[in-house]
């Protein structure tokens, strides 16, 4: 018999667009595929090696708890994208393979969004997410119809995004204090149980 413990790990981030190292460079705006004015913005925060301990599993998540973007001249519908790869298979039918996944879309500026639900806006991510030492985050709107200025007054500033990284599985170990007993030979190719063991009398 194999026996095996669960573990569960989480970690908490909590970024204020005041804290966007690449709040004033230029370099961090862009124009999305297909669009003919500039209605991107790439933003970085520094985890100052806050994270550098964590260890994270493929079945790791990312969960956004909570939201806001302010209002922006000319924006309207906003994305927001994690730029990280990730565990789940992703295509996007304006950067194909290439495009990050979008963790939560805003139809109107100047508002929020609250999750109530680890099942809602989340991504898996990799086991290596946290070890750049940066999150980055992408910024994009995508029905404008004139360029957005992200730069001058630093108009993001109010932008906030908390989330948690929940990280749970299972690992083998040799103490059966930290798990209980799994036999193999009860489950088919599938990990279903193909027969019970019988635990007591009648």
């Amino acid at each position: 018999m194999s026996v095996y413990q669960k573990y569960k790990t989480v970690s908490r981030l909590q970024l204020f667009g005041d804290d966007d190292i690449w709040a004033s460079n230029t370099n961090s705006v862009y124009k999305t595929e297909g669009s003919s004015f500039t209605n991107g913005k790439r933003m970085r925060f520094n985890l100052k090696g806050a994270m550098n301990d964590v260890r994270l599993s493929k079945k790791a998540r990312m969960i956004m708890e909570a939201t806001f973007i302010p209002a922006i001249t000319n924006m309207n519908t906003t994305i927001v994208r994690v730029v990280t790869s990730s565990e789940d298979k992703v295509w996007d039918s304006k950067k194909g393979n290439a495009g990050n996944p979008i963790l939560v879309t805003f139809k109107d500026p100047n508002n929020q969004v609250y999750n109530c639900s680890e099942y809602f806006y989340n991504i898996h991510v990799t086991s290596n997410f946290l070890q750049s030492g940066f999150i980055d985050l992408e910024i994009e709107s995508t029905n404008t119809t004139a360029n957005i200025d992200f730069i001058t007054n630093s108009p993001l500033t109010k932008f906030f995004l908390t989330c948690v990284i929940i990280d749970e599985d299972d690992e083998q170990t040799q103490d059966p204090n930290l798990g209980g007993p799994v036999d193999l030979k009860l489950y088919g190719r599938k990990g279903m149980p193909i027969r019970m063991p019988i635990t007591g009398g009648i």
